[in-house]
C-alpha cells in the first residue's frame, strides 16, 4: 500500500537500493542537475 500521500513509494516491498541500481541501471545525479531538469517539467 502507498505510504501516506506518497503513491510513488510502496511499503510492502523489500527492494533495496543496490538491487534497484542493478535492475534498472540507475545512476546518481547532483542536486543541481535534478533541480534544473525538474524546472523543465
Amino acid at each position: 500500500m502507498p505510504f501516506k500521500y506518497n503513491y510513488g513509494y510502496w511499503i510492502d516491498n523489500n527492494l533495496v537500493l543496490d538491487d534497484f541500481r542493478k535492475q534498472f541501471a540507475a545512476i546518481e545525479i547532483s542536486k543541481e542537475n535534478f533541480e534544473e531538469k525538474w524546472k523543465l517539467l
